[in-house]
């Protein structure tokens, strides 16, 4: 992955699509950081999609926060800088597939409590990994217990 991102990021540079170079730069740069704090040679999926997942949330609660103090000027520019990370990430599964997943986690337990959202939300991240995120699942589960 880290390849086609490189190999991105020089085809965005040469068709000038600023937003795009800025992106990926900041992705690669975290990409190498994280390398550099493991200490590993290449990266694996998994730490790519780790990287890559943090760089979206970071985006997320700088998007929400913007939203909260009417600065709308930076909210699209956060929204299209979602959307260029998002197109790295494996296909995710729906909320309609997602939600019969939750129903069945919640199934299998006794007795559901505010206790074993964690638990779904581990269950259900390691059986899907890169497919779905926590924020999601959890959701997802507020929805399907009304809580």
């Amino acid at each position: 992955m880290f390849e086609k991102i490189s190999n991105d990021l020089k085809n965005f540079m040469k068709s000038k699509q600023e937003l795009h170079v800025s992106v990926l730069r900041m992705l690669i740069a975290d990409l190498k950081n994280e390398m550099i704090n493991l200490q590993l040679e290449s990266l694996d999926d998994g730490t790519f999609f780790k990287v890559l997942r943090r760089n979206i949330t970071k985006r997320e609660e700088a998007l929400d926060i913007y939203v909260k103090a009417n600065r709308y000027d930076f909210v699209d520019k956060e929204k299209k800088e979602i959307d260029i990370l998002k197109k790295y990430l494996p296909v995710q599964l729906s909320d309609l597939d997602l939600e019969s997943l939750v129903k069945e986690e919640i199934s299998n337990l006794k007795k559901f409590s505010q206790q074993d959202i964690g638990l779904i939300i581990k269950n259900l991240s390691s059986r899907f990994p890169n497919q779905v995120d926590g924020r999601r699942i959890s959701e997802i589960i507020k929805k399907v217990t009304n809580s």
